[in-house]
């Protein structure tokens, strides 16, 4: 849902009723809203024709949908309360834009200071826990954590957990991001640990490993880099800021017990929990002067309605997580009303296209996908019917690198890059052992993620790492030759899809004829924008 929002946002002023660009039944398209929306990232990448085709048929679905009374269902609206709610506490938000942003400004004397704090550089060591029970498995709460030694002592620990995230690196002030939460970085000592620190995206063990003095570029090649780094910061700190404020204004009292409850019984892939008391209390807080309890049923409501949410339905700390979610966005919606929000009229006609949204998805979900049909069978005729048309490399050269997790594979493919880039560390890590191996497309023992990795690379390319079998693996492309008919193995997945989107299409096309254009100057108006 969220990528449909994002691709059809537009529009600032409502029309006035002589300046319609494409009408089809009661939907009707000012000439405002058409050039809004034709700027938009999703839209403005269309030729001009697969553009008049989109609001075509956009434009039938939501005459569709206005017939058939879309605003009254009540699932629908319940959508479109979240999606504000997710726009208006997102960055780049309605109250982002208007409170936050003025503020982030970074002065020249700023970056002044930032560079005269550039003379020294540190190794930062950190282990990353991505949330509070891991820390609690491998940090002991009754003795601080103050010494390297304490340090690698839970870096030993935590050396076979996938989940533990180990970084070293010589960084600079201001140090980014963890310098918004440790202002002290810029004058440590060798050998101090801090944390286990928290911080929005988890929490932090970080140890001063050495420090050396450089001399600074000249400010006018560093300015730049300062500066974003600068202003990153500066957004962290209020997002942090602003949550905790919301935290401590609505004293939630999470009901620990409950949560992990429902983690357990959670079905994550059909977003289901088979046996959970929909009056399960999760939840308790203060808002707006009243007394509010949060319980299963608004879980649920919230994992059916919200556009985008992070983290494991399983997992008790993620649903924490979620529940803070629910309180922020609140909060923030309700601050941006308090701030005429809602007689804006950019909001307005924004929050008009987000609806728009919501009914074009809903249409296709009840009266498309359930008339799709796509059955082995016919992608096994497509494939013998267009099989000279689907080609593919014939044998390529590689070196397999293989890594236990992502963090370890990604760190391997730095150390690739590095050597064959001659970009060699100080300390001269040694390049990984990797298989080399010859593949031949027709004998199919890869996998389709590994020969379409491989189909993207060039001679000397490097993949970003590809999870397989419990293992994750980097490719080092040698060399790659031949062409050949794609085996149905490799074929199938692309064919899929394209079926589908002739189906979809068809069903659509269908549509249009019972709700036919009645006015159209979409053409009319782009030749004129182009003048």
């Amino acid at each position: 849902m969220l990528a449909l929002l994002a691709g059809i946002t537009g529009g600032c002023n409502p029309a006035s009723s002589d300046d319609t660009v494409l009408q089809i039944g009661t939907y009707r398209l000012s000439r405002t809203e058409f050039e809004s929306i034709s700027q938009g990232a999703t839209y403005k990448a269309l030729t001009d024709e697969q553009l008049r085709m989109r609001l075509v048929e956009e434009g039938s679905i939501l005459s569709y949908a206005r017939e058939h009374g879309y605003d009254t269902i009540e699932l629908l609206n319940r959508q479109l309360d979240y999606a504000l709610r997710y726009y208006v506490s997102s960055v780049d938000g309605y109250l982002w834009n208007k409170k936050v942003k003025p503020l982030l400004q970074v002065s020249s004397e700023d970056i002044r200071k930032a560079q005269a704090m550039r003379t020294q550089e540190y190794q930062l060591e950190s282990l990353y826990f991505p949330n509070e029970a891991l820390v609690k498995k491998y940090c002991t709460a009754n003795r601080p954590l103050a010494t390297a030694r304490d340090f690698y002592a839970v870096r030993e620990k935590t050396k076979a957990d996938p989940q533990v995230n180990f970084y070293r690196g010589f960084r600079r002030y201001p140090f980014f991001p963890l310098g918004v939460y440790l202002p002290s970085l810029a004058e440590a000592r060798v050998g101090e640990v801090w944390g286990p620190i928290e911080t929005l995206s988890g929490f932090f063990l970080v140890h001063v490993a050495d420090k050396r003095a450089i001399t600074p570029g000249p400010v006018e090649q560093e300015q730049q880099a300062i500066r974003e780094e600068l202003l990153l910061g500066l957004k962290e700190k209020y997002i942090r800021e602003s949550q905790q404020q919301v935290l401590r204004e609505m004293k939630p009292q999470l009901q620990e017990e409950a949560i992990a409850q429902i983690a357990s019984k959670a079905d994550v892939k059909e977003r289901t929990w088979r046996g959970v008391d929909p009056d399960l209390l999760l939840m308790e807080y203060e808002f707006a002067g009243t007394h509010s309890r949060y319980k299963a049923a608004d879980l649920m409501e919230f994992v059916q309605c919200q556009p985008m949410f992070s983290g494991s339905l399983s997992k008790p700390d993620d649903v924490k997580k979620m529940l803070h979610a629910h309180l922020v966005g609140i909060s923030l919606f309700a601050q941006a009303q308090q701030m005429g929000m809602d007689t804006d009229s950019a909001y307005q006609q924004l929050k008009k296209r987000y609806q728009q949204g919501i009914f074009i998805q809903h249409f296709k979900q009840e009266q498309i996908y359930p008339k799709i049909s796509i059955g082995e069978a016919d992608l096994e005729r497509y494939y013998q019917e267009h099989q000279k048309e689907l080609n593919c490399f014939a044998s390529a050269e590689l070196l397999l690198y293989k890594y236990s997790n992502k963090q370890r594979a990604f760190e391997g493919r730095q150390l690739i890059l590095d050597h064959h880039t001659h970009k060699m560390d100080g300390k001269g890590k040694p390049l990984p052992i990797g298989e080399r191996v010859a593949v031949q497309v027709k004998d199919t023992l890869y996998s389709k993620a590994v020969i379409d990795a491989i189909a993207r690379l060039g001679p000397g390319g490097i993949s970003i790492p590809i999870e397989e079998n419990g293992q994750h693996l980097v490719i080092y492309l040698v060399s790659k030759s031949g062409s050949g008919p794609t085996p149905y193995k490799y074929a199938k997945e692309g064919i899929r899809e394209l079926l589908f989107s002739q189906q979809e299409q068809a069903l659509i096309t269908a549509l249009e004829k019972v709700y036919p254009v009645k006015v159209d100057h979409i053409k009319t108006t782009l030749e004129q924008s182009k003048q």
